[in-house]
């Protein structure tokens, strides 16, 4: 493992998916709002592949809507070698069972990857709150990333709550979150 590649599996595992359907050779797709493209062709060039990045317009109800009509781009490419990688570190379940190995629930490159794809952090604009660092996601991956949290910052005051169905959020801010940071 490297940092980059501890990085990429952070962002798949925030943004993207692995599916293994029996049809061939397993998937691994990203796909993100069109306003996110070089996000997609980075992953892409750290896979060093060649394959397309496709711009689509999802008709789907939920994600990816950028204001414009769902446009997004969507990145495809079968790999057994690559899906068996990501299966050894728990991230080939599909997102809800999703429970990322000690190699990864205590690398700072996966959570700087997650929180790239589904966090959040920002200079707050009340001069008491200043940094705020969060993230959103399943149950798993919030309570890993809490523990992850006050394994580096003991004593920092941030509790899961619910951000959704099915969704979750974990957010500091603060002298804490710039620690974290």
């Amino acid at each position: 493992l490297t940092e980059a590649s501890e990085y990429c599996m952070g962002f798949l595992c925030a943004d993207g998916c692995c599916i293994a359907d029996g049809s061939g050779s397993p998937q691994i797709i990203l796909v993100l709002a069109r306003k996110d493209r070089g996000h997609v062709e980075k992953f892409r060039a750290f896979l060093k592949s060649t394959h397309a990045i496709l711009d689509v317009v999802n008709t789907s109800s939920k994600g990816y809507h950028d204001g414009k009509g769902g446009k997004a781009s969507t990145f495809r490419v079968r790999s057994h070698r690559l899906y068996e990688a990501l299966q050894r570190r728990g991230m080939a379940s599909k997102s809800p069972e999703r429970i990322p190995t000690s190699e990864l629930e205590n690398s700072p490159h996966f959570w700087r990857g997650c929180v790239d794809g589904d966090g959040w952090v920002y200079l707050s604009k009340m001069r008491s709150c200043g940094p705020v660092i969060g993230l959103c996601g399943t149950m798993n991956i919030i309570s890993q990333f809490k523990d992850f949290v006050t394994a580096r910052v003991p004593d920092c005051r941030a509790s899961i709550l619910t951000n959704g169905p099915n969704c979750w959020k974990f957010q500091t801010s603060g002298h804490k979150a710039a620690e974290l940071i």
